[in-house]
């Protein structure tokens, strides 16, 4: 038999083949380990706590000396809207423009958490405004 072209994988029908076969993964577990099981598993603190007292959420430990005094001038809200905020968003700018040396004219875009935004931005930076048919 001829065999099935790739595109044929990616259909949706195989998307919802492959979500159905992870959701029996995830029913056999469950029966395996029984409602005890489960609930050992979310519910139990850790055995063994860090050695090294440094230890902290994320990737990295902090640093020797480390203390909330680090965070005293520091913009822990999420307005950018706010004096502080726009201050730390023009430093952050003029700071970014001077690493990269732009030229005269050339601008910087922060944009929050989207691809879609920045690569919008660059697009339109390269193709220039166009008219809207």
């Amino acid at each position: 038999p001829a065999a099935a072209p790739a595109a044929a994988a990616r259909s949706p029908a195989a998307a919802d083949d492959g979500k159905m076969m992870l959701a029996n993964t995830v029913a056999k577990q469950q029966r395996q380990l029984g409602v005890a099981g489960l609930r050992a598993l979310s519910s139990s603190a850790p055995s063994v706590k860090p050695a090294d007292p440094r230890f902290g959420s994320g990737p990295c430990k902090k640093r020797p000396g480390w203390s909330l005094d680090a965070l005293k001038d520091t913009a822990l809200g999420r307005s950018h809207r706010s004096k502080l905020g726009k201050t730390k968003l023009k430093d952050a700018i003029e700071e970014t423009k001077d690493v990269l040396k732009l030229p005269a004219g050339y601008e910087v875009g922060i944009v929050p958490g989207s691809d879609t935004g920045a690569f919008e931005m660059a697009m339109w930076s390269v193709l220039g405004a166009k008219p809207v048919d």
